[in-house]
């Protein structure tokens, strides 16, 4: 979980060698002398690997490292307790008897001090080697105070770490949320990762929010940018979004979340886009879900690259990693599963779409469309250099930073991120466009009595009628066969049957206006079941007019559900 900005290891102090100089002479006692000279900057985490503190984190990288260069510190320690407790005694002929028992107690002897003495030259020339520094390494893994785990770390999802210190967002006793500073760094805060910027609290960025206004030159669109990118400094999942970025390339989105992307720093995870696609992976029990355990950790904000042309979205999937509950995957080689809680917001860039999975509400919900219409390479002196703009805008991450907290705290208070109205007319028609049924279900029909039944070339006329009135070009309105139109259907839970007289109907689906035949037209006269009427009437088949019969009136209770088409 780390960065490219790693610094040095901060040298630690040596412990007082006196103390240490009566540690066992053997590997656990050099396991307590690491973990008395590592002095708190050392873990063993989830009985897995070492994770040290570089003093601005704990690391991950630098664990391994910083372990074993502390148990050579060790081999070398024990030279420095020799010194000093031969320091103590004197003259090996006439040891300081009192200088040892003012030190240590009664119980300290001439004696026993010369023989400790041997005992630790000895030691400490064998200390150094290999065996026994991955010894005493071994040894100090299961001391309390060395043992830690990964739920220990990034505990707050309002905490966010930078290179000098730390934000913190916070609520005020009047409620209003504000930004906390923190000059410098703690081990004790237990933050494993740190962002690649510097908070100066004057920083601006004028040339950030120009380019933003030549790239997204409606203002509306503009102004949820703050929101959208500021709740990710944050891990909290509230929105229940994710954002598809949809441009035909040169529009600026590439570019601008390049920026962001290396402001967020360790926050920050490219994922390929076909985790969150069908059929990419079989999803089996037996099979690793690598891509996903990746994902785990106090990650903020997730990038995904463009998907290729003819895909569908994987729904349940993105509904998962969404909905703010926990995930639980395996990574490769592992036996054991991980079940974590993702922190993080997902970016999508996207030039065609890809399918819609389903018309499920709870992923239209979720799914934001962000357009990017200028093209940069049409417009006069709209292209520079990619190395030159990016070096010009990494300039103000700082005012960026700002930018972003600004945008964070109005997120806080209310936890939306508004829809301009024309990301509002872009969603209604890829809608329309990627389900019309779902499109004329919500526009034409009332689901919520189920003993309704309607005759189902009812149905399938009224469709076709609305779909021409909102302009669905030819080919899209070939496609709804009768066939199509009834498994549709039937996965919706809209039961094909048949009535009395062989008749196919729908359960559960009546037209919004009372007359099911007042359907803007969609049935003429002609059309309609022999005996029936636009006005129900006492002697209809003996039954009661269907869009107002219940199921167990109209329906044949013999007949099989049917369920493909309404041919």
């Amino acid at each position: 979980m780390s960065s490219n900005n790693d610094g040095p290891m901060v040298p630690v102090p040596v412990d007082d060698p006196l103390r240490l100089a009566w540690y066992e002479c053997n590997d656990y006692g050099n396991g307590r002398r690491l973990e008395a000279i590592a002095k708190g900057r050392l873990k063993w985490v989830d009985d897995k690997a070492w994770v040290a503190w570089d003093d601005k984190r704990w690391s991950e990288r630098e664990g391994p490292h910083r372990a074993r260069q502390l148990a050579h510190e060790v081999a070398m320690h024990l030279h420095d307790e020799a010194a000093a407790l031969g320091e103590l005694i004197g003259d090996p002929k006439a040891p300081d008897g009192e200088a040892l028992r003012e030190r240590f107690g009664e119980w300290c002897t001439p004696a026993r001090a010369l023989d400790r003495l041997t005992q630790l030259h000895r030691h400490a020339i064998k200390s150094g080697n290999a065996n026994a520094t991955t010894n005493m390494l071994l040894q100090a893994r299961d001391l309390v105070s060395m043992r830690a785990w990964s739920e220990d770390f990034d505990r707050d999802p309002l905490t966010y770490n930078v290179l000098n210190g730390t934000l913190r967002f916070r609520q005020n006793d009047s409620g209003r949320w504000i930004v906390k500073w923190q000059q410098g760094h703690e081990p004790r805060d237990m933050l494993m990762q740190i962002a690649n910027v510097e908070y100066d609290p004057k920083a601006t960025c004028p040339q950030w929010t120009e380019r933003l206004e030549f790239v997204q030159p409606n203002p509306e669109v503009r102004a949820v940018f703050p929101r959208m990118y500021g709740q990710t400094l944050t891990g909290l999942t509230d929105c229940e979004e994710f954002y598809v970025h949809k441009g035909r390339g040169g529009d600026g989105k590439t570019k601008t979340h390049e920026i962001l992307c290396d402001l967020h720093g360790d926050y920050y995870r490219h994922s390929p886009v076909k985790t969150f696609l069908q059929a990419s992976f079989q999803k089996s029990g037996s099979e690793h879900r690598s891509d996903l355990v990746r994902l785990s950790g106090d990650i903020r904000f997730v990038l995904c690259d463009e998907p290729p042309p003819r895909v569908t979205w994987d729904g349940e999937t993105i509904k998962q990693v969404t909905g703010g509950g926990t995930l639980t995957a395996r990574g490769s080689g592992e036996k054991t599963e991980l079940t974590f809680k993702p922190r993080w917001k997902l970016f999508v860039e996207v030039n065609p779409l890809p399918s819609m999975p389903s018309d499920d509400k709870g992923f239209r919900r979720r799914f934001r469309l962000i357009l990017w219409d200028v093209d940069i390479r049409l417009t006069p002196a709209g292209f520079e250099p990619p190395a030159q703009l990016r070096e010009r805008l990494l300039r103000e991450k700082s005012g960026i930073l700002n930018w972003m907290i600004a945008g964070c705290l109005e997120w806080l208070g209310d936890r939306r991120v508004p829809m301009p109205d024309v990301e509002t007319e872009a969603l209604t028609d890829f809608w329309a466009q990627a389900s019309p049924l779902g499109e004329w279900i919500d526009a034409r029909c009332d689901l919520t009595d189920r003993d309704a039944v309607t005759p189902s070339k009812v149905l399938l006329d009224d469709f076709k009628a609305w779909m021409e009135r909102n302009d669905f070009d030819e080919e899209q309105r070939k496609k709804w066969n009768a066939t199509k139109f009834g498994r549709d259907l039937t996965q919706r839970q809209i039961i094909g049957t048949k009535d009395r007289r062989g008749n196919k109907v729908r359960r559960g689906i009546k037209f919004r206006e009372e007359d099911p035949f007042a359907a803007g037209g969609a049935m003429s006269p002609a059309d309609r079941p022999s005996g029936g009427s636009a006005e129900p009437t006492a002697n209809f088949g003996g039954d009661q007019g269907m869009a107002r019969g219940s199921a167990d009136d109209f329906l044949s209770h013999d007949d099989d559900i049917d369920p493909l088409g309404d041919d």
